[in-house]
């Protein structure tokens, strides 16, 4: 018994000096689930969309999570940013409403066209005080985790792997000087465009992944 009533007067302590308002019992948000992320980017859109149209959804229950949230919304126009957009709230959803509001009120801001940010990429970040941060970027209609600029991939598979080889295959058969089959180390993104040198050190290495790359598979293209 006096154990117990030793863990009543804890109790009761906690409640009356405010320290138990402080404890959350929810579990931990998990951006790793790709349905909060999703229903994140959806919503997102939706609030955006109405922007326009003047119709948007309820919020999905996944997305109604409470934890002091400050949270960043920024939109991708062909890979530059076109605008930011800040918002918080103790609710997710109402700081994501927040967030994609600023983006129409500031005054350098009001551009902002239907079609921009239809054509768009967007790119949300959360944060909430002593928390990890967290991101995702929209790539395809779907919500892709990030973490440090770079899109985190947790499951592998032999279809995926196979995929990103041949990707690899086809990036540098494009990439080989036609007349030389020299390598160039430099490309120009925006013009499409490689510089005039073709550098013998990419050329050996790349030449080295081809012909490994044949041995995988027979790729005519490459025997030639």
């Amino acid at each position: 018994m006096k154990k117990i009533y030793r863990c009543l007067i804890i109790v009761f302590w906690l409640i009356n000096s405010g320290f138990a308002s402080t404890i959350s019992f929810s579990n931990p948000v998990s951006f790793t689930d790709v349905t909060i992320r999703n229903d994140v980017l959806i919503y997102t859109r939706s609030i955006v969309q109405s922007h326009f149209i003047g119709a948007q959804m309820s919020p999905p229950k996944a997305i109604a999570i409470d934890g002091n949230w400050t949270v960043s919304v920024i939109p991708y126009l062909y890979g530059e940013a076109i605008s930011t957009g800040t918002g918080k709230s103790h609710m997710l959803y109402q700081a994501l409403e927040n967030a994609v509001q600023d983006l129409f009120l500031a005054p350098d801001q009001t551009h902002l066209s239907e079609k921009d940010l239809r054509n768009s990429k967007f790119m949300i970040s959360f944060s909430q005080p002593q928390s990890q941060s967290y991101a995702l970027i929209e790539y395809k209609g779907t919500a892709k985790e990030l973490i440090d600029d770079v899109v985190v991939i947790r499951h592998l598979d032999s279809d995926l792997i196979s995929n990103k080889i041949n990707g690899a295959k086809e990036y540098i058969l494009r990439a080989m000087d036609k007349n030389t089959h020299g390598f160039h180390k430099l490309y120009d993104a925006t013009n499409g465009t490689f510089d005039k040198r073709v550098m013998t050190t990419y050329s050996s290495s790349s030449l080295y992944s081809l012909l490994k790359l044949n041995d995988l598979e027979r790729d005519e293209r490459i025997i030639k």
